[in-house]
């Protein structure tokens, strides 16, 4: 009696709607087992060696390969600093030499250079400062105030 009191056609309204949501819900789940699909694919690839690691290998071969060359035939390569040792020599044999020689004539002119002028320079503070005998001494050096201005726009330009 009791369930010929209930109207069918809304049971079957209920059971429209919730064969239409099992549907989206079905249809969701296939579209989140394609992306677990992907990133189970993904992670299998993350799984293998990095490419990385094979070109540092290749790049360790080639430098041990160096370092024997530099060390020659009939030398201990068998301990780890003679290796390292012909490895040096091989990476300060490809320096560019002459550029590092101009670098070191630059600072050795200006090491010869610079205590002359630091003298200078404060010989010239003491003038400004009112010491005659400082005075004196530039003048006797020939160091007029325009050539000490071109010295010093010289120093501020190099």
């Amino acid at each position: 009696r009791c369930l010929g009191r209930l109207d069918a056609p809304t049971w079957g309204a209920v059971t429209a709607a919730v064969s239409a949501v099992a549907t989206e819900i079905s249809a969701a789940e296939s579209a989140m087992s394609a992306e677990e699909i992907a990133k189970q694919a993904w992670f299998a690839r993350q799984e293998g060696e990095p490419s990385w690691i094979a070109r540092k290998g290749a790049a360790a071969t080639a430098a041990a390969a160096t370092a024997t060359a530099v060390v020659g035939v009939g030398a201990d390569t068998s301990s780890p600093s003679s290796v390292e040792e012909a490895a040096k020599r091989a990476w300060l044999a490809r320096l560019d030499a002459p550029s590092w020689g101009k670098a070191a004539a630059a600072v050795a002119s200006a090491a010869v250079v610079a205590p002359h002028e630091a003298t200078m320079d404060y010989l010239a503070d003491q003038c400004d400062e009112g010491d005659d005998e400082a005075c004196d001494m530039l003048s006797s050096t020939g160091l007029l105030e325009d050539e000490a201005k071109k010295r010093w726009l010289a120093r501020l330009d190099a």
